[in-house]
């Protein structure tokens, strides 16, 4: 997966913030995340932590990765599960917003006819036609009547 210079960007804010926040905090975050934005980070990149949080000088998608984190490992379990209830509310009312908007653009689509379609087009358009020989016709007929009887 190709990650953007803005989330890696975004990652070295997060990395900086979260080497800064209590051990207890710290001890509910896997380790297997920390992990993956430290090695995702612009390393070139290096914010200040003081610009960060007193001037809020945050990238918008560092406040969603921040949003994240504290939703699913730093926040109790009660507000946990509203948070995360939200969360379901507002993407089914964004899917909402998206039929609304695009309609059954793809919903009505039957795709083995559009198979098929494709196949038949490739028939037409070959250069070498396939013809079954007469006598071999006639052949498959005799064959089929000496079975029966």
């Amino acid at each position: 997966m190709v990650i953007t210079e803005n989330y890696k960007r975004a990652f070295s804010e997060v990395n900086v913030i979260l080497n800064s926040i209590p051990e207890e905090m710290d001890k509910k975050i896997p380790r297997e995340l920390k992990t993956i934005i430290n090695e995702d980070r612009l390393v070139s990149y290096n914010p200040d932590l003081y610009k960060l949080i007193v001037q809020k000088n945050i990238m918008p998608e560092s406040v969603v990765l921040l949003g994240l984190i504290y939703r699913d490992f730093l926040s109790p379990e009660d507000l946990r599960r509203s948070l995360q209830i939200q969360d379901d509310i507002e993407y089914r009312e964004f899917q909402v917003l998206q039929e609304k908007k695009y309609g059954n653009m793809f919903k009505n689509r039957n795709i083995d006819e559009d198979i098929n379609n494709v196949y038949e087009d490739i028939k037409d358009t070959s250069v070498v036609k396939y013809k079954e020989k007469w006598y071999k016709r006639f052949l498959n007929i005799f064959k089929f009547w000496n079975w029966n009887k």
